[in-house]
């Protein structure tokens, strides 16, 4: 069976250490006060006869890793039906974004359900986590962008690999708090949601355009910020295995992403139909 975090406050001094460690203790009393370690310690159930912490994220991992597959294909196979002959092959930054979204919540599964903390293979699978959170992030914020320079998308490739690398190294093995989760995870995650909110979403919603793909994703992103605040009153409404930070942070994110990608898809459509109608008009001219 998974070692046992004691409660929510636990798991956050697992995944953001350096973070836990500067927060006075009086904010953390407010945020997860000591009835929620007697009332909501960190839930165990089993799934296919395997003992599992946090069975509250089996389902969201799941649909988290069928959401990120599906836009990886849909953006995928989309660009290559509009690609001409001369055309760059490589897939799109939002695609990518979501194939690291869909690895994000394997290595999460593995992270927070089934592997004891701290040993090496969660180690590993933390590192993972962090590391295509980020990598996805980066992506969405390529995808915002017009005319990306060449270079920075073959940097972008070695982004996971080498943030892996220095969180491993100095990090993780290192055993110093040097704040490379919290920059990878809150701090590129954070932009890059700030960026995606600014410049698509704003837009979009002052337009009243997408909204049954932008509402949810904004509820999502809604969700996942008030997550951690909302920790104490979901174990004392739910209880467990619901009643968490976990359960509305991870649910936001699929709600956030699949509300994206089903903007995404509909944008490219219609930017499709309008180019063939253009085509046809000018074929009418002629």
């Amino acid at each position: 069976m998974p070692q046992r975090f004691f409660s929510s406050i636990d798991f956050l001094s697992d995944c953001f250490p350096s973070l836990f460690t500067h927060i006075p203790t009086i904010f953390l009393d407010s945020l997860f006060p000591v009835r929620t370690t007697k009332y909501c310690p960190t839930p165990v159930g089993t799934v296919f006869g395997q003992a599992i912490n946090w069975p509250n994220l089996v389902y969201p991992c799941l649909f988290g890793l069928l959401i990120g597959c599906f836009g990886f294909y849909e953006c995928f196979t989309f660009n290559l039906v509009q690609r001409s002959p001369t055309s760059s092959k490589a897939p799109s930054h939002f695609s990518l974004a979501c194939l690291f979204f869909a690895v994000m919540n394997v290595s999460a599964f593995c992270t927070h359900c089934y592997f004891t903390p701290q040993s090496f293979t969660w180690q590993i699978m933390y590192a993972i986590d962090m590391c295509a959170t980020s990598t996805s992030s980066i992506y969405l914020l390529l995808s915002t962008l017009t005319n990306v320079p060449k270079i920075i998308t073959k940097l972008s490739y070695i982004y996971f690999p080498v943030t892996f690398y220095v969180l491993w190294t100095f990090e993780i093995q290192g055993k110093q708090l040097y704040w490379i989760p919290e920059f990878l995870y809150i701090g590129v995650t954070g932009f890059a949601a700030g960026v995606l909110f600014w410049k698509v979403m704003v837009k979009e919603l002052i337009a009243g355009d997408y909204l049954m793909y932008l509402l949810p994703a904004l509820n999502g992103l809604a969700m996942f910020i008030a997550a951690a605040p909302a920790d104490a009153m979901l174990c004392d409404l739910l209880g467990n295995p619901y009643g968490n930070l976990l359960t509305p942070a991870f649910v936001g994110c699929d709600l956030a992403f699949g509300g994206l990608i089903g903007y995404v898809i509909a944008k490219d459509d219609d930017a499709f139909d309008e180019k063939i109608m253009r085509i046809k008009r000018k074929q009418k001219e002629v």
